[in-house]
C-alpha cells in the first residue's frame, strides 16, 4: 500500500470532521429541544405536585417519570421514522445515547435508593444531581455548552436550595429552576 500524502491525510481528517459536525447537528438539533421541554414539563409539574399536594412523592415521580420515558421513546421513533436522522452513524450515536439515558436513570435510581440518606428530598438531590452529571458529560462530549450549562445551574440550584430552603419551599424552588432550566432552554432550542 503506497503511503498517504499530507493532501490525502487533510482530506480525510477534513472528512471526518464533517462526519462528526453532521452527528453533532443532528443530535442537537433532532430531539434535544422536545426531550428538554418534555422532561423540563415533567419536573415542574411533578415539584409543584410534590410540594402541593398529598399525594406519595414516590408515585407522583414513578408515574410522571414513565410518562416522560414513554414521550422521549416516541419522540425519538416519530423522528426515525420521518427519516430527520438519515446517515448510519448518527442513527447508531442516536442509539447509544439512548442506552447511555437509560444507564443514567437506572443508576441514580439503584443510587438514590441503596445510599442510606436521610429523606425522600435527598434521594431527589441525589437523582437530580446524577441526571444534571449527564447533562455535563454530553455537553463536554457533543461540545454544547447549552447542555452543559444546565447541568452545572440545575445541580448549583438544587444544591444551593436543598441547603437554605425548607422541604415545602425546596420542591417549588425545583419546580422554578430545576423544571424551569429544562424547560426554558428546550424552547429556545426549539424556536
Amino acid at each position: 500500500m503506497p503511503p498517504v500524502t499530507q493532501e490525502e491525510a487533510r482530506k480525510a481528517l477534513a472528512d471526518i470532521d464533517q462526519v462528526a459536525r453532521q452527528i453533532r447537528h443532528a443530535v442537537a438539533g433532532s430531539q434535544m429541544g422536545t426531550n428538554l421541554v418534555i422532561w423540563g414539563a415533567i419536573w415542574i409539574v411533578a415539584f409543584a405536585l410534590s410540594a402541593l399536594s398529598r399525594w406519595d412523592m414516590g408515585r407522583i415521580w414513578l408515574s410522571l417519570g414513565a410518562l416522560g420515558l414513554s414521550l422521549s421513546a416516541l419522540t425519538g421513533f416519530r423522528q426515525h421514522r420521518e427519516g430527520k436522522i438519515q446517515s448510519a452513524q448518527a442513527r447508531q450515536l442516536m442509539r447509544q445515547l439512548a442506552l447511555f439515558w437509560l444507564a443514567v436513570i437506572a443508576y441514580a435510581m439503584v443510587l438514590a435508593l441503596r445510599i442510606p440518606l436521610k429523606n425522600g428530598l435527598d434521594q431527589l438531590v441525589l437523582i437530580v444531581c446524577l441526571v444534571m452529571l449527564a447533562y455535563v458529560v454530553m455537553g463536554i462530549w457533543l461540545r454544547s455548552p447549552l447542555l452543559a450549562a444546565i447541568g452545572l445551574t440545575v445541580t448549583g440550584a438544587a444544591l444551593l436550595g436543598r441547603s437554605c430552603l425548607p422541604p415545602r419551599a425546596f420542591l417549588l424552588w425545583m419546580a422554578v429552576f430545576g423544571g424551569g432550566g429544562l424547560f426554558v432552554p428546550g424552547l429556545y432550542v426549539k424556536l
